[in-house]
C-alpha cells in the first residue's frame, strides 16, 4: 500500500501525465518484487484538506487510468483513507463512492482509538446506504501496536453485506497487513525497523541498498515493509 501526500493531489488531478509519471516511478519498478495492492490518494482529504476536496476524485480517476495503461488494473486499486463519512461534503462523497463502486476499490477507514472498530464499520456502511451505495468493501485500521518502540497500524478487510449485529470478516492476502504511522517519530521508526530486521527476523533483503524496494531516506516506507514482513511470520 502506498499513500500519496494530500498536497500532491491537485497536480495529479489537473495533469493526467503526472499520474502516468507517478505510477511509472512509484509502482511499476517495484512489481512484482513488492506486493503493492493499493494506492491511497491522500489521507482525510475531505476533512483536513478541504481545499483539495474537489480534486480528490479527479486525481483518483487519473491514477486509475494510469494503472490501466500500465496493465495493472485489478492488481493495484486506487482508494483513499478517511476517518468517516459524517464530516465529508455529501456531493464529493457521492462522486467518491461512485468511483469506488465502479472501479471495485475498497473504502479505507482510519483508526480511531476511542471507538470500537466494528461499530465504526457498521456506521460507515449505514452512511453508504443512506447515500444510495452498497457493495463497497471496507478495509479498517483496527488496532495500533508497538514494534521495537514504533507504532504501526493493523488493517482488516470487511466484506459488504454484513449481517445485523456483525458479520463475517475476511482479510487481504495472508490475513492482515501492517504499515508504519506516517506521523510517527523518525527515531522510533528507525528503532522499529532495526528491531524487525534484526531480532524480529523479518526478511529485509529487498529494502537494503540496491534492493528492489530500497528507497533512500524514506524511513516510513522502509519501516512499513519490514513491519509487514515481520507481522506475516507471527
Amino acid at each position: 500500500m502506498i499513500t500519496i501526500p494530500n498536497e500532491q493531489l491537485q497536480h495529479i488531478a489537473e495533469f493526467r501525465e503526472e499520474a502516468d509519471l507517478w505510477v511509472a516511478t512509484n509502482v511499476v519498478p517495484f512489481l512484482p518484487a513488492t506486493k503493492i495492492t493499493h494506492v491511497l490518494a491522500g489521507s482525510d482529504v475531505l476533512i483536513i484538506s478541504t481545499g483539495e476536496a474537489y480534486t480528490l476524485v479527479p486525481a483518483m480517476l487519473n491514477l486509475h487510468t494510469a494503472l490501466v495503461a500500465a496493465r495493472l488494473d485489478g492488481r493495484v486499486r486506487v482508494s483513499t483513507a478517511l476517518s468517516g463519512l459524517d464530516l465529508a461534503p455529501s456531493a464529493v462523497m457521492g462522486h467518491l463512492l461512485r468511483f469506488m463502486r465502479d472501479a471495485g476499490s475498497p473504502f479505507f477507514l482510519k483508526a480511531h482509538p476511542s471507538e470500537a472498530t466494528d461499530a465504526r464499520v457498521d456506521d460507515v456502511y449505514a452512511a453508504m446506504r443512506a447515500l444510495g451505495f452498497s457493495g463497497i468493501p471496507l478495509i479498517a485500521a483496527e488496532t495500533e501496536e508497538e514494534l521495537g518502540g514504533a507504532a504501526l497500524l493493523v488493517y482488516h478487510s470487511y466484506m459488504y453485506g454484513r449481517r445485523p449485529g456483525g458479520g463475517a470478516r475476511r482479510s487481504l492476502a495472508t490475513g492482515t497487513f501492517c504499515v508504519a504511522l506516517q506521523n510517527a517519530d523518525p527515531t522510533a521508526l528507525q528503532a522499529g525497523l532495526s528491531w524487525a530486521c534484526g531480532q524480529g527476523h523479518a526478511d529485509c533483503s529487498a529494502i537494503q541498498p540496491g534492493g528492489a524496494c530500497y528507497k533512500q531516506g524514506d524511513v516510513a516506507a522502509l519501516a512499513s515493509y519490514a513491519y509487514n514482513d515481520y507481522y506475516q511470520i507471527l
